[in-house]
């Protein structure tokens, strides 16, 4: 399980979009099934409320590629997040 610790200075924005792509070049859908979890993807239960930004938005998607090299797909998990300046 990996955990990611990003900070969010101050700053003047009205939107902005985080987008993050997970995946492995090393196994394929046969050695590695990604899943979406809950109804939206996301866990927001340990984002952080005093940030001045609040997600105002967001998406969590797998998605099969292929590539001229194999025949086997390679997926991956395609995360967008909208956030917006809390009022």
């Amino acid at each position: 399980m990996c955990s990611y610790l990003v900070i969010i200075r101050t700053y003047e924005v009205v939107r902005d979009c985080a987008v993050y792509s997970i995946g492995s070049w090393a196994y394929s859908g046969d050695q590695i099934k990604l899943q979406v979890e809950g109804p939206d993807g996301l866990d927001l239960n340990f984002y952080n409320a005093d940030c001045p930004l609040e997600v105002a938005s967001h998406e969590a998607k797998v998605v099969a590629h292929t590539y001229p090299c194999c025949v086997e797909t390679y997926p991956s998990m395609d995360i967008s997040i909208v956030f917006k300046e809390r009022q």
